[in-house]
């Protein structure tokens, strides 16, 4: 005997009529034949445009099924991923959850944008190392050498900055 999971649609608010969604996270259109829209990956997260009267408008489908099947977002929560995958916006792997809490799961799914992995990084870990080894020479000259203010050097040797690094 096998168990299928059935998939459940219902409208997207604002879009009925054009677009519906399914806790798995998958969107269908009604401009045309009801084609399962493809849902490309903005920032690591299955995102897409819906379109109503030529207007378009950006959506996170994480947002969205989120939002649809648990209900309205409760203040000071984010929605977090339960296998850390943000391409995955099924029902089964959302919640709501404080932002110490998802960022406690980022570290726990090693998602977490730390160093290098974070797109504001000036430095890269093997700078930061050595700006940790060079803990003699003085701040002004190695935020010349490395391109940062003297602070961020001053952040990194007391290991306020780059914590996760040893």
């Amino acid at each position: 005997m096998t168990t299928e999971t059935i998939e459940n649609w219902v409208p997207i608010p604002d879009f009925e009529g054009l677009y519906e969604i399914s806790d798995f996270g998958r969107i269908r259109s009604y401009h045309g034949n009801g084609c399962i829209r493809k849902t490309p990956l903005v920032a690591g997260y299955a995102s897409l445009f819906l379109n109503k009267n030529g207007q378009k408008t950006f959506f996170y489908v994480h947002h969205l099924v989120a939002f649809i099947f648990i209900g309205p977002r409760p203040q000071g929560k984010e929605v977090a991923h339960g296998d850390g995958d943000g391409s995955n916006p099924a029902l089964s792997n959302l919640r709501y959850a404080t932002p110490v809490e998802n960022d406690a799961d980022k570290i726990a799914h090693g998602t977490r944008s730390n160093g290098e992995r974070n797109g504001h990084a000036k430095l890269t870990t093997l700078q930061v190392m050595e700006i940790r080894r060079r803990s003699d020479e003085r701040l002004c000259n190695l935020s010349i050498e490395y391109g940062v203010n003297a602070r961020t050097i001053a952040k990194i040797r007391a290991r306020l900055r780059w914590k996760h690094l040893p």
